[in-house]
């Protein structure tokens, strides 16, 4: 796959990428090949020659195929509908889309909003299509005040709960709990098992 994505071969990349899917589960392609995958070329990004195109290629490549399967599981679910974002500053949203694929496996009903979703717009959202909850992932650093005052405000203005995940939040998990958001971690089994949990208790 690498080979593929440095040679800018869709063709190849799609070959590797479906012979995997037909062997093992999607869950499983995710976690043991893809994620490893980025990491390992995330670093190479940084430290080797390389041009941003690769990046950008296989971003595109991935969201498409993960947004195609997450579509077509999502016309067949029917469990409680989850509004997931990145929060604001939040450019990467390949995560999102590995939760919101293991959501809908899962028979919940996800609305992606995607990369960079300012807060202030969410409760307006909630009221255009009434959600059971927010999930929000951060993975980098959050702006000084987005914890303090907009996270806060959302988790006011709004009568649902609201999840936060990934390694940005866990590492600030003592501010989203006083935000009035629940901190899932970033890991997404644990995450989907607390969310779980939580709307069957506010049911």
């Amino acid at each position: 796959m690498l080979a593929a994505i440095r040679c800018l071969d869709e063709r190849a990349l799609d070959s590797i990428y479906n012979d995997a899917l037909s062997l093992y589960p999607v869950e499983l392609v995710n976690a043991r090949l893809i994620t490893p995958l980025l990491r390992s070329f995330g670093e190479h990004w940084k430290t080797g020659p390389s041009i941003v195109a690769e990046e950008h290629f296989f971003s595109v490549y991935l969201r498409n195929k993960l947004g195609a399967r997450i579509h077509h599981l999502n016309q067949h679910s029917s469990g409680p509908l989850l509004l997931l974002a990145c929060l604001p500053g939040e450019f990467h949203d390949i995560g999102l889309q590995f939760f919101a694929l293991e959501a809908v496996n899962r028979g919940y009903r996800v609305l992606v909003l995607g990369a960079n979703a300012p807060l202030e717009h969410l409760p307006e959202v909630i009221q255009r299509l009434p959600c059971e909850a927010i999930v929000l992932s951060g993975s980098t650093q959050p702006a000084r005040d987005l914890l303090q005052e907009a996270l806060r405000l959302l988790a006011k203005r709004i009568s649902v709960s609201v999840f936060a995940g990934g390694g940005g939040m866990q590492r600030h998990r003592d501010a989203v709990e006083t935000a009035g958001a629940i901190c899932v971690g970033k890991d997404i089994q644990p995450a989907l098992k607390q969310i779980g949990g939580t709307l069957v208790a506010a049911a």
